[in-house]
C-alpha cells in the first residue's frame, strides 16, 4: 500500500495528515478548523491537501497568519515521529507547501507512508 498512488493511496495519505491534525488539535478545534477552510476552498480539506498542498497551505495562512507555519512544522514533526513520513524534515514540508504544484504534491506522497511499527 502506497501513499503516493491512486485510490486508496490518497486515502491513506489523508487518514494519517487528519491524525495528525486531531492529535495535535483535538476533534472540536480540527472541526472548526475544516469548517473555515472548507468554506474557501468549497471541498474537504484533506482531499485539497493530498492533490494540492501549496493551495491548503494558502488558506491556511490566510486564515492563521504565522500560525500556519508553526502548525504545519508541528503537523511534519509529529508524522515523522510517530512513523507516517520519512524523509522529509520540517523545513522541507515548510518549504514544499511554500512552493506548491505537482512536483512538491508528489514529493509529499512519497514521503507519507503506513508506519512499520504499527
Amino acid at each position: 500500500m502506497q501513499a503516493g498512488g491512486k485510490g486508496l493511496g490518497g486515502e491513506v495519505f489523508k487518514l494519517f495528515i487528519s491524525r495528525a491534525f486531531e492529535s495535535l488539535l483535538g476533534p472540536t478545534s480540527v472541526m472548526a478548523l475544516r469548517f473555515h477552510v472548507e468554506r474557501r476552498l468549497g471541498r474537504d480539506m484533506y482531499e485539497v491537501f493530498y492533490e494540492d498542498p501549496g493551495r491548503f497551505y494558502k488558506v491556511l495562512r490566510e486564515l492563521l497568519g504565522s500560525g500556519a507555519e508553526m502548525l504545519m512544522r508541528l503537523v511534519a514533526r509529529w508524522l515523522n515521529e510517530n512513523g507516517y513520513m520519512e524523509g522529509l524534515d520540517p523545513d522541507k514540508f515548510i518549504e514544499l507547501l511554500e512552493k506548491g504544484g505537482e512536483e512538491a504534491a508528489e514529493r509529499m506522497r512519497r514521503a507519507i507512508k503506513p508506519p512499520y511499527r504499527r
